[in-house]
């Protein structure tokens, strides 16, 4: 299957612009226009602390669980550690290292002829002087491409430039990410009510059989 790929720091973005009179927001596209999104509306990263910060892994959870809790149909997701700095392995990771150029932050996915991603990585300089609150800046601007979103002068969270606060979504930042995946209202998808109705039907025959043997013993 053919893949396509993006590269994202804190300089590039191949995206369309949506103008609103409140708000104005990046969401990048297929060549064709065609959307790219995460296909089950949820993604799940493994992390690589080495050359890291001792707190790195407290605020790229942090970073995470801002986009989790932006009010969308989307969650991101901590999936343990790993030592992999591999890119396009199969495997969404995040890791330290040396991005291209003056980069402090750099985002890569990759996509399917369809448009679902199938691999983010995002790699962060292990050479910056990082506090835990602009880590946590630099990485929930660097989540926010993997949605995925381009820069956007107009946002604090995704500005080209990664100021201080950068952790704290905009509304142009929220209208984003629902924008690509809808908002969250609770209500479970057709694939969530057949696992509701399969459970409750599993049980039900558990229970049936529970009864039946006890019945058995019992005569």
């Amino acid at each position: 299957m053919k893949k396509f790929f993006f590269t994202i720091g804190l300089a590039i973005a191949i995206s369309y612009f949506i103008p609103s009179v409140a708000y104005s927001f990046n969401v990048e596209t297929r060549s064709d226009g065609g959307a790219i999104k995460w296909e089950d509306n949820a993604a799940t990263f493994l992390v690589n602390t080495t050359d890291g910060p001792s707190f790195a892994l407290s605020a790229i959870q942090a970073a995470m669980d801002n986009w989790t809790n932006a009010g969308a149909d989307f969650a991101y997701s901590y999936g343990g550690s790993t030592t992999s700095t591999k890119s396009n392995d199969g495997q969404n990771t995040v890791f330290f290292g040396d991005p291209s150029g003056s980069l402090i932050g750099e985002a890569t996915y990759f996509y399917d002829s369809s448009g679902f991603i199938t691999d983010c990585d995002i790699e962060i300089d292990e050479s910056f002087s990082w506090t835990e609150t602009y880590l946590e800046d630099l990485a929930t601007h660097e989540f926010g491409h993997c949605l995925p979103l381009g820069h956007e002068s107009g946002s604090v969270t995704m500005n080209a430039t990664v100021s201080a606060g950068a952790r704290n979504l905009a509304q142009d930042d929220i209208d984003g990410i629902i924008a690509i995946y809808g908002a969250y209202t609770g209500i479970p998808t057709m694939n969530e009510w057949g696992m509701i109705i399969f459970t409750i039907f599993a049980g039900g025959l558990a229970v049936r059989h529970l009864r039946k043997e006890a019945r058995l013993q019992f005569r």
